[in-house]
């Protein structure tokens, strides 16, 4: 659900489990894609899906994932870190920015933290990397390219690392760049459209119409800043509901990208995971 509350002490709490050799929730192998569109929806659903139930890993009965889910997820993160550039950044033909924040909320939803866990130097060089690349209007997605899809996965990204950042200087910093972004996102979602596409958000900051695509990863950010305590209006989430039901295919049963268009499995995946 959007803007659902999140307890932070069980974040790191869940993230510490790790030195514990727990991560039994997490995400694949991040497919890295030259072309921003696929790229994102592709990594949508192994890249967030289970950000929200990281924290259950150590009460979840083992009989409820497949017996080799480990063993797969242990092997994507091994690949993943083996990618990571030395300034802390990860490219794969895409966008700098985003791909860094995707690469890193993978090693997150596994209970990676920095400097803690097997990868958690690869967490802290990421995160490094992407408050370094932070610009002064708080708009990720101008300094790679990435628009305002790399401006929700970079605000995603750094707001759930607040919560399981060990450094409290470090997280004032981090708190800082998130409302910075976040300031972006509503700006966004605040320029005058045509009904079918208000609540949403598109490529650029200043389009009149809109996508689920799009408003899933911006939709999805303000929820992770809020749950760190990043002011964020409460009517900013019936908005963007309001939106992602527009897209609703009554005689398909699922989500499109835009209102009127054809259904999606991937759409009714981020309508889900929105709604």
């Amino acid at each position: 659900m959007i803007f659902a509350e999140e307890s932070l002490p069980r974040r790191r709490e869940g993230a510490r489990k790790t030195e514990e050799g727990n991560n039994s929730i997490g995400v694949g192998a991040l497919r890295l894609s030259s072309r921003l569109r696929a790229f994102v929806v592709k990594s949508l659903f192994p890249c967030v899906l289970f950000l929200p139930v990281a924290t259950l890993a150590a009460d979840a009965s083992p009989e409820i994932f497949p017996p080799k889910l480990d063993d797969g997820i242990a092997r994507g993160l091994s690949f993943l870190a083996k990618q990571q550039n030395p300034d802390g950044s990860f490219e794969g033909n895409g966008p700098r920015i985003a791909t860094t924040a995707l690469a890193m909320m993978s090693f997150l939803a596994a209970g990676q933290a920095p400097d803690v866990g097997l990868h958690g130097a690869v967490v802290r060089s990421a995160e490094d990397f992407l408050l370094s690349q932070a610009p002064a209007d708080g708009y990720f997605g101008k300094v790679d390219g990435s628009r305002m899809y790399g401006q929700g996965i970079a605000t995603l990204a750094l707001a759930e690392v607040i919560g399981v950042e060990p450094d409290p200087a470090r997280r004032a910093k981090l708190n800082a760049v998130v409302a910075s972004a976040v300031k972006v996102i509503l700006a966004a979602q605040d320029i005058g459209k045509p009904e079918p596409f208000q609540g949403g958000w598109r490529y650029e900051p200043q389009s009149v119409d809109s996508d689920l695509s799009l408003s899933g990863w911006n939709a999805l950010a303000l929820r992770a800043a809020q749950n760190v305590g990043v002011d964020v209006p409460k009517d900013r989430a019936g908005r963007a509901v309001a939106f992602v039901l527009k897209c609703y295919n009554k005689e398909q049963k699922g989500f499109s990208y835009q209102a009127g268009q054809p259904a999606s499995v991937a759409m009714t995946g981020v309508a889900a995971l929105n709604l």
